[in-house]
């Protein structure tokens, strides 16, 4: 007889636990509970009020906003989340920002000019700033100045917003309130238009998107100390507010980590992207876990947290009513993310395959909406990340086997807890002898093993499995060999499948 091994848990191990192992798309996969619950990371301004490294639970925007520091990456994902799923579970873990020798925060500008000292008559400048779109009068008296401290004013008033802007002479300098390259992408100032004719131009300098700096205390550094914090800790999404390759990483590795049967703290992780597809396929590709998933909107008027947030708002509304949901098209009514400001930046079909095949969750645009083009993980290659495996692309898969999982585990304790076990009894041709004496609180294996193919059968009924058959069949129950304490199981089957495609050919047979 062979064990049935899992990763962090030899048969020589002796403490009491309760465990699960899950093999995506490969082979025999064996089957710890709670909630699932929403946890956003990232850093704060200095005017937030919470303590670094806390985790504090969330019940509206403003205790984010109080939390973060207003405009601070994990409020406005917050925000965000909120927006479409009111009544979720949601925590924030915050650490400072990036300090020390070298940081820099960064900065934009919208420049004002006028032909002459002054517009030949009245109009109106509407700038988009991030998702909003604000208006600014001016008038045969104004002047430069006049115009930029109104745009000042009017950007300032809007808390929320990534940064904060200052007026020189008609200058307006956006400057981050987050120190970092983290923010260098939160910038999303464009010119919507300018009433014609009046001698008033506004022009946005983009040379500086990329000019925020990490000192010598890194945002990385602070994110990988306040992840050490929570390692006992399960929360099932973690929101991450940062697009920098780095960050994903960090927090990419905490929740492998996690999710390995010792600590069995199963949670799947989110990022967002705003810039190429190109840049975004290697972030992507380098993480290649069936438990990471980022969005993807090329230039979006919102920043990498809103996008994040936005997918993971969208997962945990959707499965905590069915597991084994999709998101094919998902743009419900009161979907945050507007479509990308400019056509040429919506992508195509063969960008949303590519996208896909990359393990890229596309969010992409039309002239009314915007919509996720389909849920994937970065999970889209083989273990050497070189050729295309989509067997664990899709999250309803990770969401079901998770579920299937936590069934079991939670059962398990609630059902055998402080129960003896002892081997079946056999009759002289090795079957089970099924009329055996089973004394009181006492578990045998194939008692178990009818147990848990009564877990798979509501699994079965309710949709998220197929091919019962498979799933039964492969069940083994058995007690270690090594270790006459240890109950294994395990099980294969699959996950059911989403309809993505359908197609018809068609024959008009007229004849010649």
């Amino acid at each position: 007889m062979t064990g049935l091994a899992i990763v962090g848990y030899p048969s020589e191990y002796r403490s009491p636990f309760t465990a699960a192992q899950i093999l995506m798309g490969q082979g025999p996969s064996t089957a710890g509970a709670g909630e699932r619950e929403a946890l956003y990371v990232g850093p704060m301004t200095s005017a937030g009020t919470a303590t670094p490294g806390v985790v504090y639970s969330i019940k509206t925007e403003s205790d984010a906003l109080s939390l973060a520091g207003s405009g601070a990456p994990p409020h406005r994902g917050i925000r965000t989340h909120l927006s479409l799923n009111k009544k979720s579970k949601v925590s924030v873990l915050l650490y400072a920002e990036s300090s020390g020798a070298g940081a820099t925060a960064a900065n934009n500008t919208v420049t004002v000019t006028i032909a002459a000292t002054n517009p030949t008559d009245s109009g109106t400048i509407r700038l988009a700033v991030c998702e909003e779109e604000i208006d600014i009068g001016f008038a045969v008296d104004s002047t430069v100045d006049t115009i930029g401290q109104e745009i000042e004013d009017k950007v300032n008033a809007k808390t929320h917003l990534p940064f904060t802007a200052s007026n020189t002479t008609g200058t307006v300098t956006n400057l981050a309130k987050i120190a970092g390259a983290s923010q260098n992408s939160i910038y999303r100032v464009r010119v919507v238009s300018v009433t014609p004719g009046k001698g008033v131009s506004v022009a946005v300098n983009t040379a500086t998107l990329a000019g925020g700096v990490d000192g010598a205390v890194t945002e990385n550094a602070n994110l990988t100390a306040a992840l050490a914090g929570i390692v006992a800790s399960r929360y099932y999404y973690m929101g991450g507010t940062s697009p920098v390759q780095a960050d994903i990483a960090t927090l990419r590795a905490h929740i492998v980590t996690k999710s390995m049967p010792n600590p069995g703290l199963r949670c799947r992780g989110f990022a967002g992207y705003v810039g190429a597809l190109s840049s975004l396929a290697t972030i992507a590709i380098a993480q290649n876990t069936e438990r990471f998933q980022i969005a993807w909107q090329l230039n979006s008027d919102h920043c990498p947290a809103q996008l994040a947030a936005a997918l993971l708002a969208a997962h945990q509304l959707e499965e905590s009513t069915d597991t084994a949901c999709g998101l094919d098209g998902y743009s419900p009514p009161n979907w945050p993310i507007k479509p990308a400001a400019s056509q040429a930046d919506w992508p195509n079909g063969d960008d949303g395959e590519d996208a896909i095949v990359d393990g890229i969750v596309t969010i992409a645009s039309n002239q009314s909406r915007s919509y996720i083009v389909m849920a994937a993980t970065t999970r889209s290659k083989d273990s050497t990340g070189a050729l295309n495996d989509f067997r664990a692309t899709e999250p309803h898969r990770i969401s079901v086997m998770d579920e299937f999982a936590d069934t079991l585990v939670l059962r398990d304790q609630l059902t055998y807890a402080n129960f003896k076990l002892r081997d079946d009894v056999y009759l002289a041709d090795g079957t089970v002898d099924e009329s055996q004496d089973i004394p009181k609180n006492t578990i045998v294996p194939s008692r178990y093993k009818s147990w848990v193919a009564g877990i798979i059968g509501e699994f079965v009924k309710a949709g998220k499995f197929q091919r019962e058959d498979d799933w039964f069949d492969s069940l083994v129950v058995q007690i270690d060999p090594l270790n006459g304490g240890r109950l294994q199981v395990g099980v294969s089957g699959r996950v059911v499948d989403l309809k993505h495609q359908c197609s018809f050919l068609i024959s008009e047979t007229t004849p010649g």
